[in-house]
């Protein structure tokens, strides 16, 4: 089995904005606009979405008279494309291999940043390479495609060439699966699942290597939860303040730089951690969730351009504030911690980081009692082995809410995004 990543979907460079996804995870998705003559009798002003009446609030105003460009579309399961690379890509397609699509998507309330989401797939069943079927036989394969987009152009692109997906193996799924960050890159999450990191361009499709087929497909059957597996742990904690300093989500990134130092010493990519209200401000409340994807030292943590945003400067609650000078740390000004702070935090040369998340603050949503064993109370923090059980909880937090931010921190009156 063959499967090839496409970025579809209308972008900020394509249309001018992304598709919305909404707090529970739900998402519609939105067609890049059409730029030639169609036959296409809908336009983006009479467009409902698949969990709203109508997506004008979601698209500039210049989108609301022009038609919408359904490719792929997700009622017969067409995708095609005229250009070369693409093309190629495509036609190299036999029936049983999965096309598999993703898109930009931002939360509606735009109080978080958007990411890279796979959103459906097909499972090929046929491929048509138009300049290779007579012309005589256009007009029955008209009428079979008729759905797609570039079958409703005036004119036939050369080169065309459309994928059809086996609809009892293809979907437009209900809720998305995160596979990008704000800078269109892999989520090192992903690096393990889809065999390759770095940028995902939407010019070019991306094959996923033969030796990561199966590992994509059970997280498209299973989702989030695929990410738990065995000798994972979990690590619970009290989150007594909550300022948006420990954890901090600036920028994309949930990380945990200073406090809980025996945590940092200890828990490893792909291990989870979770924080909880205490008891008087809430019975079983659920502050924030990370899953790990990587450690650093301080000092790396410091110079990385991605973090650079989560310095004091920056950030009002930004949590990079500690490097080494002549083998000493040394602390950088900030709202939240004194020199008093320093040995503490620096007791444990790790700062956790994160890109799959879910950070309630304010919000924070009570926890099922079914998994209330995981609750730590009092101080320092108590650790879960059982796959099952975190997997369970995954499960819930990620069928309940979208990754990311819900809320502002309990005790810091502004967050900067």
């Amino acid at each position: 089995m063959k499967t090839l990543l496409l970025r579809v979907g209308i972008d900020k460079g394509c249309g001018g904005c992304l598709a919305p996804i909404f707090k529970d995870g739900s998402f519609e998705y939105v067609p890049i606009p059409e730029e030639r003559a169609t036959s296409e009798d809908r336009v983006f002003g009479n467009l409902c979405g698949r969990h709203t009446r109508s997506l004008v609030n979601f698209l500039p105003k210049r989108l609301h008279n022009k038609a919408p460009h359904f490719d792929p579309e997700f009622e017969t399961f067409t995708y095609g494309d005229p250009t070369p690379t693409k093309s190629r890509q495509l036609v190299r397609l036999v029936p049983g291999d999965l096309l598999v699509f993703y898109a930009g998507l931002e939360p509606e309330d735009r109080g978080d940043r958007g990411r890279l989401y796979i959103i459906g797939y097909f499972t090929i069943t046929k491929v048509y390479e138009f300049n290779n079927i007579p012309k005589s036989d256009h007009q029955p394969l008209f009428h079979r495609l008729r759905n797609n987009a570039h079958i409703k152009m005036k004119n036939l692109d050369d080169g065309l060439v459309v994928s059809e997906g086996e609809p009892s193996g293809s979907i437009l799924l209900s809720k998305p699966l995160p596979l990008g960050d704000s800078r269109d890159c892999v989520l090192r999450d992903m690096w393990p699942i889809v065999g390759y990191r770095g940028s995902i361009l939407r010019a070019v499709g991306h094959w996923v290597s033969n030796g990561h087929v199966q590992m994509l497909k059970s997280y498209l059957d299973s989702g989030i939860p695929r990410l738990v597996e065995n000798g994972n742990r979990l690590f619970s904690y009290v989150l007594r303040s909550d300022t948006g300093f420990a954890p901090n989500v600036t920028g994309g990134y949930c990380t945990l730089a200073c406090c809980k130092p025996k945590i940092r010493s200890t828990a490893n990519a792909g291990d989870w951690v979770i924080g909880t209200l205490p008891k008087h401000l809430g019975k079983n409340r659920l502050a924030y969730v990370m899953r790990i994807n990587e450690s650093l030292t301080f000092n790396d943590y410091f110079e990385d351009k991605r973090f650079q945003i989560k310095k004091p400067d920056l950030d009002l609650n930004g949590d990079n504030i500690y490097y080494k000078k002549k083998g000493k740390f040394v602390q950088v000004k900030n709202n939240h911690h004194t020199g008093k702070h320093l040995d503490h935090d620096t007791s444990a040369d790790r700062v956790l980081i994160g890109s799959i998340f879910w950070y309630f603050g304010e919000k924070a949503p009570e926890i099922p009692s079914r998994l209330c064993s995981l609750i730590k109370t009092g101080p320092g923090h108590k650790i879960e082995r059982d796959a099952s059980v975190i997997r369970e909880l995954v499960s819930w937090i990620s069928s309940e809410y979208r990754p990311g931010v819900h809320g502002n921190p309990r005790t810091c009156a502004q967050l900067q995004k």
